[in-house]
């Protein structure tokens, strides 16, 4: 990536402006929330992970329960591994920074998609949170970065290293597997346009994306005894996302399914949570609890959408516009968390279970959230919000339809992963504000595209519309 130059332009100014910006907002967090928010429940499965053995969590992926035990064997302080998430943070940015401006060769460009990451509260508040999306993020972003270098390289070190992230996205967040057939046809097709041996390349790309996986697997093996790289329980997150319009009078319920059916109207049914999680789920009465029953559930799930097609896609589509409209569709408690799940308000009321584990697994520490309000008012604008991610997903779509060349390549790039990053969810469990965060940058760097393609074509139909300016102070005379 090269050594950085001293900046010699407003627009090299601005950048590290951002950037000391960026690591100014960190360091106010984590002086402010000392040392670290408590009040997500997730965290509790995660650090137990990570503490008593990576089976204690069959449902989600390990890969952030290892990075916490590796953060955990350089130092037992939370605010060590708090500090290293917000250290990724700001490489994410700067990843993301250099692979636009790679792509554009300008600073303002690229500046887009970098600010988001370094300014967004919502991404402060995640990097504040021991939870996974810090480190998905980073990761994606390596992939990123790696990507476009492979499409303007002739070096082995980008296509492996972009192998490598691919793969290693769904080992930090089981959400993403569908992305690592979607982004290894974009490393093929950036390989491909390069000129040389191509194919030696992509086997180059198929060694790193193994090297991850035999690694990720080996860990596993080592503390569960199993070799396997999946997570179980998957039917059960199809089975909550079709629980809500499931209909067995249009179909045949599969083998021991049959107690899943509910005559219940389907705008009278619980939450896609409560299905999952709930002693009231059917699943739960049924089979037990997670992971339990998965294959059952599965194909519950799947003979729901074969045989519903239409409340599917209608339930998915209310899912995308709740990014938008946290309301749409009438949502249950725990069908939706908008943006007010990542509220900086509340960071100093922590869930009792996850500081019972957090408390077990580090050295001795002291709450404190001093700073929790102010930072609620940075984060009340200082966000993407609900309406600007709207925005950014149309102009995103521009830069699809009018850049060229390595520009559109980019564009491409950015616009088809933000948007399978926000409906890769609403497809196959349900949707919340979280799942927003990583898409936002990728959508930002996208639009910033988009908006310098249409740029000119605005102005030139601003120029039409207006007279010239010495023509108007004759007019005046």
């Amino acid at each position: 990536m090269g050594s950085p130059a001293r900046p010699r332009s407003p627009a090299a100014w601005t950048a590290v402006t951002l950037a000391l910006a960026g690591l100014g907002v960190r360091i106010w967090a984590s002086v402010g929330i000392w040392p670290a928010s408590l009040r997500t429940h997730d965290t509790a499965a995660y650090v137990r992970a990570a503490h008593l053995g990576l089976g204690k969590d069959p449902l989600e992926p390990t890969g952030y329960s290892i990075f916490l035990r590796v953060a955990h064997a350089i130092s037992a302080q939370l605010a060590f591994t708090v500090a290293l998430q917000h250290a990724l943070g700001l490489a994410s940015g700067l990843l993301l920074f250099l692979a636009v401006r790679r792509l554009s060769g300008s600073v303002w460009i690229a500046l887009a998609g970098a600010a988001v990451i370094w300014l967004s509260a919502d991404q402060l508040f995640l990097e504040q949170v021991l939870l996974s999306e810090t480190l998905f993020v980073f990761v994606l972003m390596v992939a990123m970065y790696a990507l476009v270098a492979s499409r303007d390289s002739q070096s082995y070190v980008w296509p492996a290293l972009a192998g490598g992230a691919i793969v290693a996205l769904p080992f930090v967040r089981g959400v993403a597997v569908p992305m690592v057939p979607l982004l290894g046809l974009f490393l093929l097709y950036a390989l491909w346009r390069v000129r040389g041996a191509w194919l030696r390349r992509a086997g180059v790309a198929l060694a790193g994306a193994l090297l991850v996986v035999a690694g990720y697997s080996a860990v596993r093996h080592h503390d569960t005894g199993s070799w396997s790289v999946s997570t179980q329980g998957g039917g059960w997150a199809l089975y909550s996302r079709t629980a809500q319009f499931a209909d067995c009078t249009k179909f045949k319920p599969p083998a021991g399914t049959r107690p899943l059916c509910e005559t219940t109207p389907a705008s009278q049914r619980l939450s896609v949570d409560t299905y999952s999680w709930q002693p009231q789920s059917p699943a739960i009465r049924t089979f037990g609890e997670p992971p339990r029953g998965s294959r059952q559930l599965a194909e519950f799930g799947l003979a729901a959408i074969e045989h519903q097609p239409g409340d599917y896609a209608h339930a998915v589509l209310i899912d995308m516009e709740r990014y938008v409209d946290a309301t749409a569709g009438d949502p249950k408690p725990g069908d939706f968390s908008g943006p007010g799940s990542l509220g900086f308000a509340s960071a100093g009321k922590p869930d009792p279970e996850a500081e019972r584990e957090v408390r077990s697994y580090y050295s001795g520490f002291r709450l404190h959230a001093g700073s929790a309000h102010a930072l609620s008012r940075y984060q009340s604008v200082f966000r993407v919000h609900p309406w600007l991610l709207a925005l950014l997903a149309a102009l995103s779509l521009c830069g699809v339809l009018f850049a060229r060349g390595m520009l559109r390549f980019g564009a491409v790039l950015f616009a088809v992963s933000g948007l399978a990053l926000l409906a890769i969810p609403a497809l196959t469990t349900s949707t919340t504000w979280r799942y927003s965060i990583p898409a936002a940058p990728l959508l930002a760097a996208a639009g910033a595209i988009g908006a310098a393609w249409l740029w000119p074509a605005v102005a030139t139909a601003l120029a039409r519309v207006r007279p010239p300016r010495a023509g108007r102070a004759a007019a005046t005379q």
